[in-house]
């Protein structure tokens, strides 16, 4: 039998896989049925699924133990103390992903996040984990043992928090949710902003809870040292569909290129 955290874990990695096929074959199924119809389509969209499941349900587990033994106090903690370390988780969280994923579009390290954006002109919920090994254990959990560590949450907070971050993460995923959600206040990240990153790889790298690209032109605006805070423009399929690759490779045995509007940002 696994250690009662380790079990734990597994229980919440597979809520998460739950969530992506309630997604994936309910608001998303036209979506599927799209991506399944290009070239190689059925063999990508089973590689995401099966990526998703494992970075889940086998990282995922092992994550959530390590969280709950080392990083979380032993409380209890207030309401208002519960509330105040998810937000600080959040804002860290957020915070860890923003930087490593800028960092991961620069040549050194893109091919951590190569896999990811093979989902660019047809996004789907089961894409948002499907990301390499090093890029979820990177991207994904660091910043989930930080956020617990330093925002001082129980047990309760860290899962709530935890939540948020797969919910926010299926939801920028998800092109059902795109024009409901795009009524959403600002400072949050929009499907239609992810998309747009998804497809041009130079813009919106803030994800999946606030809208970083955004609040840092909010404050260049307010400084005067650009003219827009809304942050950049979403891009349509067709102003997308065929642009230059980023690495070298157009394709591979998925059929798909990873696509680059303008030449990649060598350094942060």
């Amino acid at each position: 039998m696994l250690p009662p955290l380790l079990a734990e874990g597994v229980a919440f990695g597979s809520l998460n896989v739950i969530g992506m096929l309630l997604l994936e074959f309910g608001l998303s199924m036209d979506d599927v049925q799209q991506l399944r119809k290009r070239e190689c389509g059925k063999k990508l969209h089973l590689a995401g699924m099966a990526a998703t499941t494992f970075n889940s349900v086998v990282l995922g587990s092992v994550t959530y133990a390590v969280i709950i033994k080392y990083c979380c106090v032993q409380g209890p903690l207030t309401h208002f103390e519960q509330i105040t370390s998810v937000l600080v988780f959040l804002v860290i969280e957020n915070a860890w992903y923003y930087l490593a994923h800028m960092a991961m579009h620069t040549p050194k390290l893109y091919w951590m996040h190569r896999f990811h954006h093979k989902f660019n002109v047809v996004v789907l919920p089961s894409s948002a984990s499907a990301v390499s090994v090093p890029e979820f254990l990177l991207s994904y959990m660091a910043p989930f043992l930080l956020g617990s560590y330093l925002g001082g949450t129980d047990k309760s907070s860290a899962i709530v928090a935890a939540m948020i971050v797969m919910a926010s993460n299926f939801a920028i995923h998800t092109p059902a949710l795109e024009e409901v959600m795009s009524r959403i206040p600002w400072i949050f990240v929009r499907p239609s902003d992810h998309f747009a990153h998804h497809r041009l790889l130079t813009c919106n790298y803030g994800a999946p809870v606030f809208s970083i690209d955004r609040m840092l032109n909010a404050v260049k605006g307010f400084l005067g040292l650009c003219s827009s805070a809304h942050g950049d423009k979403p891009a349509s399929v067709e102003e997308t569909e065929s642009i230059p690759s980023l690495d070298g490779e157009d394709s591979d045995e998925y059929g798909e290129s990873d696509e680059d509007a303008v030449e990649v940002k060598k350094k942060l």
